[in-house]
């Protein structure tokens, strides 16, 4: 009951927020992991490095939420042009929460983006979970959008 009046506050605190100030990541994702000037944070340009090994820091972060009994083999499968046309929903078609063999998203995500000393979405972003979790004030719900790659 305590955790839900907190919820209910804190959604009420958000949703004025959330109507006057202009978001800069409208889509989540694919607005924040943009390639800019000399740095290419695409998704696309990620998973094409993950697809031959994951960065040590990467795989650590995400065998924290790994399901019990699996193991990452240290790289991404290739992904194809159509799974960045929707991100994230295409990512939840393999990332399921009831997977036996690979992280669910959610876990995942929040691992790599919280987890580690040297995080740029900390150090550079204040970990602020709006820019992924949009409030629909009419609806008083959070959800994280899907849009295609730029």
């Amino acid at each position: 009951m305590r955790l839900r009046l907190s919820f209910v506050v804190l959604l009420a605190l958000l949703i004025p927020l959330a109507s006057v100030a202009k978001d800069a990541f409208p889509k989540a994702c694919v607005d924040c992991h943009v390639k800019s000037g000399s740095a290419d944070m695409r998704l696309s340009t990620l998973a094409k490095a993950w697809a031959v090994k994951a960065p040590a820091a990467l795989t650590a972060r995400v065998s924290t939420v790994m399901p019990q009994g699996a193991a990452l083999k240290g790289k991404h499968p290739p992904i194809s042009p159509a799974v960045l046309k929707e991100v994230p929903a295409s990512c939840r078609k393999c990332h399921t929460a009831t997977s036996k063999t690979i992280p669910p998203l959610a876990p995942m995500i929040h691992a790599i983006h919280f987890g580690g000393d040297k995080n740029d979405f900390v150090s550079k972003h204040g970990a602020e979970c709006t820019h992924c979790h949009k409030v629909d004030a009419k609806k008083g719900q959070m959800a994280v959008p899907t849009g295609a790659e730029k």
